[in-house]
């Protein structure tokens, strides 16, 4: 993927014969799980910056025909970052990582790929023997925003 400022960066991959090496972009922070078991009690995020930034994340790997198969929480890193314009105002950077399951496959059948609570319907339960895996991160997406 290219580079992108929801989308943690890889840099490079080097391989050995008994290893596959990423180097990424580090990115301080806690996960979007960290923050919504948090935040039961009172919001944290006070602006739309959060969601609509996921939700661009997902578009941009859609775009280039990558699925990630594993949306949730927890591979979402939230970070702090500047808003553009005038002055240095802080906002809040929410970054897609962990591509270990994603695909280059409009279509699937490596169903019950993902965590559990986050797959689509059809992905969980083996309904056909195929399932379309831009759909499905769309689900799983959902889900997310939903819990927050």
């Amino acid at each position: 993927l290219p580079t992108h400022p929801n989308i943690v960066t890889l840099y490079r991959t080097l391989q050995t014969p008994s290893y596959l090496l990423l180097v990424l972009e580090s990115v301080p922070g806690q996960d979007l799980y960290y923050f919504l078991e948090q935040s039961r009690d009172h919001a944290h995020f006070v602006s739309d910056d959060p969601p609509l930034s996921m939700c661009d994340a997902v578009d941009a790997c859609h775009s280039r025909g990558v699925s990630h198969r594993d949306i949730k929480p927890e591979n979402f890193i939230v970070t702090e970052g500047l808003r553009e314009g005038f002055g240095a105002e802080r906002k809040v950077v929410v970054k897609l990582s962990d591509f270990g399951l994603a695909t280059l496959q409009q279509e699937s059948a490596d169903v019950d790929c993902g965590s559990a609570p986050y797959m689509s319907y059809e992905c969980r339960n083996n309904v056909a023997p195929t399932y379309a895996t831009q759909p499905a991160d769309v689900w799983s997406l959902g889900i997310v925003l939903i819990n927050m």
